[in-house]
């Protein structure tokens, strides 16, 4: 029993290879069709068929056309005319009456002239420029601008820096001592640490027993810091004159160093013998705390308060009305420096004969310039002369340094008078006839404006003829649906409104949507080769079905890939093409961008030559009559072997380090056609290396791909992937390694430098041919230390 197992399965083995064998006899014989493109078809007389249907991508190469629902057509291109500004709707204009072109956008344009003469100050002869009644303001001109100052020193006499307490004594209940460090100026500073009890009138103090004459003198300067005692403290000063105790107004004091200033003329008029002269800290209910004091000077305060003015007056010839929006006052002003000044403050001034107006405006000192925006319709509806000034108003009461400078520039009264305009541009192309989607307007409104948009189509230049549309129109901004035909032409008119001379509204910007056929698109078949069967042969003609309208075309052209031939559909192929493979191309065009030729089905046809009657090869089918007696004779023979190395080498990858496909072989006779199958187990093998790389044992070497059995072999500068059908034998590894070696070892140095030019591997395909096509691998042999 257990020795006709072994009998049983090499009988079943004979008899599937001769049901191979006799299935291959039958296929060669039957009608010649595939379900792959193109299909080969048998006419029945003498020629056959090869068809191209545009249902799939397979065997086609698509450059700038689509396919869908059978057919290859142009495809749409998106295109947007958009203006984003003024400088495209002005490059473009027709006619834009009373309209203006700012940065921003479109306005309808107002009175440009300034009622003010040289209101840029580029002279000073326009303006008068009056300094203050005492001269402590001045108004002058600067190279450009108008400027008012002040300038004053200071009145200050430092009298006693209290770095030590020599000279003065502390309050009873207080101790007066000295600090080295923390003081505001100098080298030290007076402290004094005190509590005060809930009597009101409660105080403590330092004091200075020496009588003093400050009869020069109106104001005393000392700084002061309280620590926090959680109580309200005041200070001032207080001093005998004769026998009368006589005190200054008390002034809250607040955490942290602040200056104090102090009216001596509260003590009196006569202040040439002041005695025990008395810093005052005042409060109640005081918990133990300190205060310092530092830097007492004395000094005279300066005291004014004055206006410097430029003016200028100016005609007015023409009334308008006195509705906000027909007049308007500009200028810039700046404040650079405001320091030891009680206030400065500016104020502008429009008067005539019937009214006047007047603003005050000020602000922190800081760089840079201002501006200034008025309405001054009501104030100046008459016509007449009218008088423009701006003055500065300076208020001092200080000792100190004082620094005043404020500027005035760009002074402008103007009367827009502005009325309703309309932008119209030129017919614009679009390139080519286009259909119509969307319009999308930026306008900006303010009160009492208003916009009407429009866009019309057309085919010609001329906007009169009966190939335009008629206005298809829009209010304000927004994103409309367009219901324009298809043009290659379109024209845009914008109406800018306002019932406010002062006010304009503004076009910013307009993008169309549209879009229009490619002008041209092409495809390429993939290489048809006659089969062996068929030859000889002769091309007979290409014929194609395709759909078209006037401005459309489709042309033809054949070759191998490396030349074309242009042609006629339909003309006669058999003696301008004689190649045994072809492809063929179209080239799909239109003039029209709202149409598309349309490309449904190619054929082309070939016809059977006959042959001598001993050219025993061209008959058709004898190759495989003559493949089924020889296999017939020889099955029983071959069985055994065959059965227990029933196996093949179906493809072999050599891939870069980097991942690159080398170079591809395969016995597959139709290896062209299976783009899918390969790219599938590129991918698979691809993948793979991923993990075969990392593994440093080289133990990953064989994996299963879709059935088959791929073994993958690294060389130095290359990986080798074979993939096997039926079973691998045990002797398929070491033959991979072997094929690797010879090729490091032949084109190792180019596979180390190679860029990915297929160029830089001639040789290497057939050089694979045998290892693909043996059934063992024979290394190859060192002939004088080269390859053979």
């Amino acid at each position: 029993m257990v020795a006709k197992r072994p009998i049983d399965r090499r009988k079943s083995a004979a008899v599937v290879l001769l049901a191979l064998v006799m299935l291959g006899i039958s296929t060669g014989f039957a009608a010649v069709a595939s379900a792959d493109l193109p299909n080969l078809h048998d006419n029945g007389d003498g020629t056959r068929t090869v068809t191209w249907r545009m249902n799939t991508t397979d065997g086609l190469a698509l450059q700038g056309v689509d396919l869908a629902n059978g057919k290859v057509m142009l495809p749409w291109r998106p295109h947007n005319l958009t203006w984003g500004g003024p400088v495209e709707f002005a490059a473009n204009v027709l006619s834009s009456d009373n309209l203006s072109y700012e940065t921003d956008g479109i306005s309808i344009r107002g009175d440009p002239n300034n009622y003010v003469a040289d209101g840029n100050f580029s002279v000073a002869g326009p303006w008068s420029f009056l300094a203050s009644p005492s001269g402590n303001v001045t108004a002058g001109w600067e190279s450009g601008f108008a400027v008012f100052r002040h300038n004053s020193p200071s009145t200050e006499t430092l009298w006693d820096t209290l770095d030590s307490a020599t000279g003065w004594f502390s309050s009873p209940g207080s101790q007066i001592w000295t600090n080295t460090t923390g003081q505001r100026e100098g080298s030290g500073m007076l402290g004094l640490n005190f509590s005060l009890p809930s009597t009101p009138a409660s105080y403590a103090g330092v004091l200075y027993a020496a009588p003093l004459n400050w009869s020069r003198y109106n104001r005393l300067l000392v700084w002061v810091l309280p620590l926090d005692s959680g109580s309200p403290l005041t200070f001032n000063v207080t001093a005998f004159v004769g026998t009368t105790l006589r005190g200054t107004t008390p002034q809250a004091l607040r955490p942290g160093w602040q200056e104090v200033v102090i009216d001596l003329s509260e003590l009196g008029a006569s202040r040439d013998a002041l005695a025990s002269l008395t810093l005052r800290l005042n409060g109640q209910n005081v918990p133990l705390t300190t205060a310092y004091f530092d830097d007492l000077r004395v000094g005279n305060a300066k005291r004014f308060d004055e206006t410097a003015r430029v003016a200028q007056t100016f005609m007015k010839p023409n009334a308008t009305s006195s509705a906000l929006g027909n007049a308007v006052l500009r200028f810039n002003w700046s404040l650079s420096t405001s320091s030891g000044a009680a206030s400065v403050t500016g104020f502008v001034n429009v008067s005539g004969s019937s009214s006047s107006y007047e603003r005050a405006f000020t602000r922190p000192p800081g760089p840079g310039w201002n501006g200034f925006v008025a309405d001054v319709s009501a104030a100046t509806a008459a016509p007449g002369a009218y008088g423009v000034s701006v003055r500065l108003e300076v208020v001092l009461d200080n000792t100190s340094l004082s620094s005043i400078e404020a500027g005035v520039d760009n002074i402008s009264i103007v009367f827009p008078n502005r009325h309703n305009g309309t932008y119209l541009s030129q017919p614009v192309a679009l390139g080519a006839a286009s259909e119509f989607f969307r319009v999308a307007w930026s306008v900006s409104l303010t009160g009492s404006t208003d916009v009407q948009t429009a866009l019309r189509s057309g085919n010609n230049t001329n906007p009169g003829s009966a190939t335009w549309s008629a206005w298809q129109t829009w209010g304000g901004s927004g994103t409309y649906a367009l219901a324009l035909p298809g043009a290659a032409f379109v024209q845009v008119r914008v109406d800018l409104m306002t019932a406010n001379s002062s006010r304009t509204p503004v076009l910013h910007g307009m993008d169309i949507q549209t879009r229009h056929r490619a002008t041209q698109g092409f495809l390429v078949s993939s290489l048809f080769s006659i089969p062996e069967g068929d030859k000889p042969f002769r091309w007979r003609t290409l014929t194609a079905i395709w759909v078209g309208s006037s401005g459309s075309t489709v042309s033809f052209s054949v070759g191998d890939g490396n030349y074309w031939q242009s042609l006629v559909p339909g003309s006669d192929l058999s003696r301008t093409v004689t190649a045994a493979s072809i492809k063929w191309n179209a080239t799909l065009g239109t003039s029209d961008g709202l149409v598309s030729p349309s490309l449904e089905k190619v054929d082309l046809v070939y016809e059977l030559r006959p042959t001598d009657w001993w050219d025993v090869a061209a008959i058709p089918y004898m190759p495989y009559v003559l493949a089924a007696l020889t296999a017939s004779v020889l099955g029983y023979f071959g069985y055994a072997f065959t059965v227990r190395r029933m196996f093949a080498i179906d493809d072999i990858f050599l891939i870069s380090k980097e991942g690159r496909l080398m170079m591809h072989n395969t016995r597959r006779m139709r290896a062209d056609r299976d783009e899918d199958i390969l790219s599938a187990m590129l991918t698979a093998i691809l993948s793979f290396l991923t993990d075969f790389d990392r593994e440093e044992n080289g133990n990953l070497r064989r994996f299963e791909l879709g059935g088959k059995t791929a073994l993958l072999e690294r060389g130095k500068n290359a990986y080798l992937a074979a993939v096997y059908s039926g079973r691998v034998p045990r002797w398929a590894g070491k033959d991979l390694r072997r094929f690797m070696d010879d090729l490091e070892r032949r084109f190792g140095e180019v596979f180390a430098q190679w860029s990915g030019d297929p160029q830089d591997l001639q040789g290497l395909k057939e050089f694979s041919d045998r290892f693909v096509s043996r059934l063992r691998y024979r290394r190859v042999r060192e002939r004088g230390g080269r390859g053979s």
